[in-house]
């Protein structure tokens, strides 16, 4: 009976430990941004850091192997372009400015509405990874980020996040 007991216990902390590492186990909190007009999920309260240009706004959460982040900027109106067009060329701006190795790249509308561009770059020799999407909401320009450690970015926890970006109505 001793070791049925011990053979469960066992399974039973392998089965935790393997939540885990695998992200599944993290409790992911709201956080609502009335001033940038977004939602999020994240696994714990974001500061906003002091390295913010002027003109721009960011929140950001700081974990031990890599870290969350939403910025946005308000752009000036742009009638001559499709909100498609203002949006590649804003992504195609920030890979350009990151001098980092594309590993993918595609476009979907968030909500079945807001064009947004999905993608993942590698930042340096050791794997360091960010997986971005940015977001065209009219004139606003959302940027969520995950950036950190390989395999950190590949935890199921850290697609959570970005998939539970959504703007307030």
């Amino acid at each position: 009976m001793n070791a049925c007991v011990e053979r469960l216990r066992c399974r039973w902390l392998v089965l935790g430990l393997v939540l885990a590492l695998t992200g599944c186990g993290e409790q992911l909190q709201e956080y609502r941004s009335e001033e940038g007009g977004f939602r999020i999920l994240l696994p714990g309260e974001p500061s906003v850091p002091d390295d913010v240009p002027p003109g721009s706004h960011k929140i950001r959460l700081m974990q031990r192997s890599g870290s969350y982040a939403v910025a946005w900027t308000d752009l000036a109106p742009a009638p001559e372009q499709s909100s498609e067009e203002r949006l590649s060329r804003a992504c195609d701006s920030a890979l350009a400015s990151l001098k980092a190795t594309l590993l993918s790249r595609r476009s979907f509308l968030l909500a079945g509405q807001y064009p947004a561009c999905d993608f993942i770059v590698e930042l340096s020799e050791r794997g360091n990874r960010l997986h971005g999407r940015m977001i065209l909401v009219d004139n606003r320009l959302y940027h969520v980020m995950v950036s950190g450690e390989r395999w950190w970015i590949q935890q199921p926890v850290t697609q959570r996040v970005l998939d539970s970006f959504a703007v307030l109505d």
